[in-house]
């Protein structure tokens, strides 16, 4: 039942549901099961996933995956690319009753970006741009009065120099780091894309505030565009199954999943593989001289798209105006962290003990366009959103390796199980029973072979 996802509809389909943009990717995928645990916990029909992807940078086993994590089916899967206007028209038109859109699609490489400007402002603006224009079609056409929400995945990023200059307290349990009214000075293009997107959902929920609060407009029937924009700072590990994770078809670029693969190669292959963890710059302004980042867990990052979906449910307008810098009251921005930094050494050093192997490292000059201390203060989300971190930053690295692990193992074990060479004494029996429950040995091959292709 779950190794298996439904198709698009023929005809339009009825049912209340969710969009994922985007939701076969690393923090789709782990948002989507937590929508679908949403959705089983209230036993509430409206929480039906529909997730749109183009599997450019992704892979549909993951959406497999969360099915049976969840013990839950996804609506519908749409294999689409977002800057096909009419594509995106053509999964409106079959989803009717759509109510939310987590928009996640996007390329998301610095160095790739920088190296590649035009490539991100392509894709990122437009799909971003085809969605919002459908959303806002959805909301003009259906005369229900029914509010329609979008929840925008952004970046830390946006930040940019700002964070440069802004004074830390590393006393553990004080909160510090950016604020969302801190300036945002994307250094990247890909940071760039992320701000120019904040700034047309900022538009358009202005548009909708000043529509239904301007005298004589009258009620035209139709409902209210509510939007959280959620600036994510640096989410790392896996479920904590260690089967649902960072996939990565290429060398991974961010640091903690390069930590973990050059330790697995290092098990894997002792005296033949050599390889060390470049720490790009010794002379931060950090206690160890390694730059530090505000690491989060996905599990506890998807939870706040459940947590900010909650919140626009119940957002209404304020009796009196209350603007903030930029922001209408029917567009809320939120940082997503734990509001504590980490360097890259104690990474490493966290690493190496759930581990349990000696990593390497070599020290690096350091790279253009970097900073020293990314930190956030997640304090607004916290109290606004009724959201906060659980995963410690041990559970992050562990989960880390445990995915780093399952993942390699999956690869190489479940072609044996396909052929049939699968048996007790190596283990490959095992691990699949574990993961699906099947002890027929006929069975176990057909379902090795589901999960490869």
């Amino acid at each position: 039942m779950f190794d298996e996802l439904n198709k698009p509809p023929v005809d339009p389909d009825p049912t209340p549901c969710i969009f994922v943009t985007g939701g076969a990717g690393y923090i789709g995928s782990n948002t989507v099961l937590e929508i679908l645990l949403k959705k089983r916990e209230i036993n509430n029909s409206d929480w039906e996933v529909v997730v749109v992807d183009n599997l450019r940078n992704s892979n549909m086993a993951s959406l497999v995956i969360t099915q049976k994590l969840a013990q839950q089916k996804i609506l519908a899967f749409h294999q689409v690319d977002l800057l096909d206007l009419t594509a995106v028209q053509t999964i409106f038109r079959l989803h009717p009753n759509v109510w939310a859109v987590i928009h996640f699609a996007s390329l998301k490489s610095v160095a790739e970006s920088c190296a590649n400007p035009l490539l991100y402002y392509d894709i990122n603006l437009k799909s971003a741009l085809n969605v919002l224009s459908c959303a806002n079609e959805r909301i003009t056409t259906n005369r229900n009065n029914r509010d329609f929400m979008f929840i925008f995945s952004s970046s830390a990023c946006v930040y940019g120099d700002s964070l440069d200059h802004l004074e830390y307290d590393f006393r553990k349990g004080q909160m510090m780091g950016a604020t969302e009214e801190c300036l945002t000075k994307p250094k990247s293009p890909y940071g760039k894309t992320k701000q120019f997107t904040e700034d047309m959902i900022r538009d358009i929920c202005k548009q909708y505030a000043s529509l239904k609060t301007t005298p004589g407009s009258g009620d035209d029937g139709s409902g209210m565009m509510k939007a959280a924009i959620l600036r994510y700072f640096n989410p790392v590990g896996a479920h904590s199954s260690g089967h649902l994770g960072e996939y990565n078809n290429q060398e991974p670029e961010n640091l903690v999943p390069v930590v973990t693969r050059l330790v697995r190669r290092l098990r894997d292959a002792p005296g033949e593989f050599q390889g060390a963890v470049k720490i790009f710059g010794s002379d931060w302004p950090t206690p160890d001289g390694s730059a530090i980042r505000d690491y989060l867990h996905i599990s506890d990052l998807a939870k706040s798209h459940v947590c900010a979906l909650e919140r626009l449910k119940t957002l209404k307008q304020p009796n009196e105006p209350t603007p903030t810098l930029t922001d209408p009251w029917n567009c809320l921005t939120f940082n997503i962290g734990c509001g504590e930094g980490k360097s890259v050494k104690e990474v490493v050093a966290m690493i190496e003990k759930v581990s349990g192997l000696k990593i390497p490292t070599v020290m690096s000059e350091r790279r253009a366009g970097d900073i020293g201390i990314a930190i956030s203060n997640p304090s607004k989300a916290f109290q606004e959103l009724n959201w906060k971190t659980e995963k410690s930053f041990e559970d992050m690295c562990r989960d880390a390796w445990k995915f780093e692990l399952s993942c390699t193992y999956q690869k190489t074990s479940l072609s044996k199980v396909a052929n049939g060479m699968a048996d007790e004494a190596d283990g490959v029996g095992a691990y699949l029973k574990d993961r699906s429950g099947i002890t027929d040995g006929a069975d176990l091959a057909v379902a090795a072979a589901a999960e490869l292709h």
